[in-house]
């Protein structure tokens, strides 16, 4: 265990290979490669804490094309928020803001504002609207996994694999970012073709995009985003889009340190 080195020992960088042969470095990256190991095979699931008072906002546009022109446009902020919780069932209270554009044939444009207001249900076990076999499309069980179907609305969305997303967040709080890993649920038809993206910890929604083609020469387009809210992410929800890098770190590193120890039992000092 001398640390004199060869002329031709193949050292590029000697205070990292000192570094690493310290037992107790190689003691934490072993920990973390197999704690990081773990949590990739065996994710952690958790429930939101959906109480009353949580709230959450979308940031909803629509456009609808006609002959490739831009002839309508639908903007709206949607506030959502508990406003009482049974334990097992949630009232949630819906408000629209939104502001509709139609575009005039003399080419200018002409804006309606209004406001709505709306109330539903939600069964805080399944997910489901009450009445309803399909989830909500703000959170769906995060027991899921790739290739698995699951009815939103009155579509049946397939789980087409995960995908990090970063998650902007500002309104109506400072402005901050949030790295998130997610599941990604498609659905692909002659006419219609929609993505959605649900935190794969928790299932809560984070971003819609969608398209369809309701009749020849149209085209309506459209996306929905998680722009604010006051859940308390859980802590894996945090650590989830860093597990990989750190996995393909610590492995790099312990590798180094394995052939470190192969070169030096092989090479003569």
């Amino acid at each position: 265990m001398g640390e004199n080195y060869p002329e031709n020992y193949p050292s590029p960088s000697r205070p990292l290979l000192l570094f690493l042969r310290k037992t107790y470095v190689r003691a934490v990256l072993l920990f973390i490669f197999i704690a990081s190991l773990t949590m990739i095979l065996f994710p952690i699931r958790e429930e939101l804490p959906v109480r009353p008072g949580t709230s959450w906002v979308y940031r909803y546009t629509e456009r609808l094309f006609s002959n490739d022109v831009l002839v309508q446009e639908y903007r709206a902020f949607w506030r959502y928020m508990v406003a009482n919780s049974t334990g097992t069932q949630a009232l949630v209270l819906m408000e629209s803001e939104y502001q509709v554009g139609r575009h005039l044939p003399d080419g200018s444009w002409v804006y309606d504002h209004g406001k709505e207001r709306s109330s539903f249900i939600v069964d805080i076990k399944t997910r489901q609207y009450v009445g309803s076999l399909g989830y909500s499309s703000w959170w769906i069980p995060s027991e899921i996994k790739s290739d698995d179907v699951v009815p939103i609305w009155s579509s049946f969305l397939r789980v087409t694999g995960t995908a990090p997303r970063l998650l902007t967040l500002g309104r109506p709080l400072p402005l901050y970012r949030l790295p998130v890993e997610c599941w990604i649920l498609g659905f692909q038809s002659e006419i219609e073709d929609l993505t959605l993206y649900y935190e794969k910890t928790t299932g809560f929604f984070v971003y819609f995009s969608f398209q369809y083609k309701p009749w020849p020469n149209t085209l309506v387009s459209g996306e929905r985003s998680l722009i604010a809210t006051n859940l308390d992410w859980p802590l894996f929800s945090l650590l989830q889009p860093f597990l990989i890098p750190i996995f393909l770190v610590t492995l790099a590193l312990l590798s180094i340190t394995i052939l470190d120890e192969v070169l030096r039992r092989l090479l003569p000092i």
